[in-house]
Order: C-alpha cells, then sequence, then structure tokens
C-alpha cells in the first residue's frame, strides 16, 4: 500500500474526482492510498511548469487528469508528467484519463490528415514507465487498438447508469421504454440498455442523409422504428454543443414520441442547456469531467468504477468483471 499513490492537479476540476476515488478505495475497499497534488503553473509565454513535491522513489502512481482543461495544455502536461516520472525514480505509472482526449478523431475522413487520437496515446507511451490508460466510455472501440502494447482500459458506465435509474426510478416503467440511437456507432450501446431495461421494444436507430455535394451537414434525418406514442431515452457517449440530441429529439417528436430522456457519459453542452430542457423532460450525465451543471441536470458519479478498476489493475486482478451489468 505504502508504494501506491493518486496524483492530481489541486487547481483543477480533476481534484475532486480524485478525492472520490481515493474516498472510495479507503472507505469502501479498505485500501487507504494517499492522494498528493501536482503543481501545474503556467509561465508567461505560455509553457508549463510541472512539479511534485512528494517522494516518488519506487512508487506507483495513479495520475487523474483533468478533461476539462485546453486539450493542447492538458497533452503538454502529460508529456510533461511522463518525462519527470523517470527522474524521480517511479516504478509504474499509470493514467487516469475519465474522457480521451483527442477521441473523436479516430479515424482520418479526408486525405493528409491525422488520426489525433492514435498521435496522442502513442506521444505517451513512448515512455516506458507508462504501464495502463483508463479511460471510460470510448467514442469509438477501435481506440484500444491504439494503445499497444500498453493496456488501455475502456471502462463503460452502463453498469453504474442502469442500476442508478432503476433504483431512483427515474425513467418510469422500464418495459415500456424505447431507447433510440441518436447515430449508427451507438447502436450496441442503444441495445445494451434496452436489453439492461427488459424493454418490449426494439432499439430504433435515426437514420441520417447527407448532402450529395459531399458536404458532412446532414439534410434530413428519419426513424427506423416505432416511437409513436411513446416514451423515448437516448444514450450517448460525448455531447459537444449537444446538437445531435437536439436533432434526434426533434425527429422522435416528430414521428410521435410523447417523452424523452437522454444520457451522455462526456457532456460539454457548450451552447447551453436552454435548448436541450425544451425537449427532454431529464438530462442525465457523468461526472467523467466534473463540471458544475445546471440544476435541471441529474449527475451519476462513476467514481466509484474507476477507484474499483485502479484497485483491481495494481492487484492483479480482472478488470473485465466489472463490464458485468446487474
Amino acid at each position: 500500500m505504502e508504494g501506491v499513490i493518486l496524483l492530481a492537479d489541486p487547481n483543477s476540476n480533476a481534484w475532486e474526482f480524485a478525492e472520490k476515488i481515493r474516498d472510495y478505495l479507503n472507505q469502501n475497499l479498505n485500501w487507504p492510498i494517499p492522494l498528493e497534488p501536482v503543481d501545474v503553473n503556467t509561465f508567461a509565454n505560455g509553457e508549463l511548469d510541472v512539479h511534485v513535491k512528494t517522494n516518488l522513489r519506487r512508487r506507483e502512481i495513479y495520475y487523474v487528469s483533468d478533461p476539462t482543461k485546453d486539450a493542447q495544455q492538458l497533452w503538454a502536461e502529460l508529456l510533461l508528467f511522463n518525462n519527470l516520472a523517470p527522474l524521480a525514480s517511479v516504478e509504474r505509472i499509470g493514467h487516469i484519463l475519465p474522457e480521451l482526449p483527442y477521441s473523436k478523431q479516430d479515424k482520418k475522413k479526408r486525405p493528409h490528415e491525422p488520426i489525433s487520437v492514435k498521435a496522442f496515446i502513442d506521444s505517451l507511451l513512448i515512455y516506458p514507465h507508462v504501464k495502463r490508460i483508463i479511460t471510460m466510455d470510448l467514442h469509438s472501440a477501435q481506440t484500444q487498438a491504439f494503445s499497444c502494447p500498453c493496456p488501455l482500459e475502456a471502462l463503460i458506465s452502463i453498469p453504474t447508469v442502469i442500476p442508478y435509474l432503476k433504483e431512483k426510478n427515474s425513467l418510469g416503467n422500464l418495459e415500456e421504454l424505447v431507447v433510440l440511437s441518436a447515430d449508427s456507432g451507438d447502436t450496441k450501446t442503444a441495445k445494451t440498455y434496452a436489453r439492461s431495461f427488459r424493454s418490449r421494444y426494439p432499439v430504433v436507430t435515426v437514420d441520417k442523409e447527407r448532402k450529395l455535394d459531399g458536404n458532412r451537414d446532414i439534410e434530413r434525418e428519419t426513424i427506423s422504428g416505432d416511437v409513436k406514442g411513446k416514451r423515448v431515452f437516448i444514450p450517448d457517449d460525448i455531447a459537444g454543443s449537444g446538437d445531435t440530441l437536439i436533432t434526434a429529439a426533434k425527429t422522435a417528436l416528430e414521428c410521435g414520441a410523447v417523452e424523452l430522456y437522454c444520457y451522455v457519459t462526456h457532456a460539454w453542452f457548450t451552447e447551453g442547456i436552454s435548448e436541450l430542457k425544451k425537449y427532454f423532460k431529464k438530462i442525465f450525465v457523468s461526472n467523467t469531467n466534473n463540471r458544475k451543471y445546471d440544476s435541471n441536470i441529474e449527475v451519476i458519479d462513476v467514481s466509484p468504477i474507476f477507484a474499483k478498476a485502479i484497485y483491481r489493475d495494481y492487484h492483479g486482478e480482472s478488470v473485465s468483471d466489472l463490464f458485468k451489468i446487474e
């Protein structure tokens, strides 16, 4: 136990999330490990200074990062930390990235552009001390292949979200709920929710028709499946402006849906939630970025899954057991 330390920037959103991980390890898993600060400061010219006062010699480190930081700043911060770690004789590093930066840039959409998430992961793995990356709800499963040979543990939020919604009875009769996939890439997730809800209805999907000129703008959307007279639940992994959710909601209402709910793991809502509130009776989000939301948004704490993953990783136990849905 003395060889393990949690680290986080105390002046970031990651600190409170790291505190919750520490408290869960201590109180629920009887594993009292310390949480120590990483000082991250910015010089006048924009360069970063990263410093850890705590003795790290021969320690195993789990560094909890803040996904709400500027993506470029976070990238530089992680590289500088990876550089200081071997100089401080760190034994092993595990990066806790509640939301993986650049995860939406997981493939080439046009010639002459990078696969940015691969570049991000590769840059971390050039340091041999980095032995694990733990994140949640990847935008694409193929991203895990970019992390070889260092395992990337892609946790899923569903095993926490489902019991929460059932316990709170937040969605009413789950058997009467239709699960809608707002994007073709989310269909598998939507089916998992439908099975867990024991919904009597098949998953419905939004079909997007794009303009023939090659522009990525959507010309129109239709729904494959029946939502008429039904309550609808829309899960999503990442919401920036929220436009995808709003468009899906409008389409569902046009097709006769009577009540809408949504859950987003990595919720940014950069345009605010006033428009979302027009369509959704209730909005659920996780606390992976630990932002402060409007009181109309219900936050589901996923820090216990990260705590369990850290515990299992360090003790050589199976992390895949955390994917089981009760």
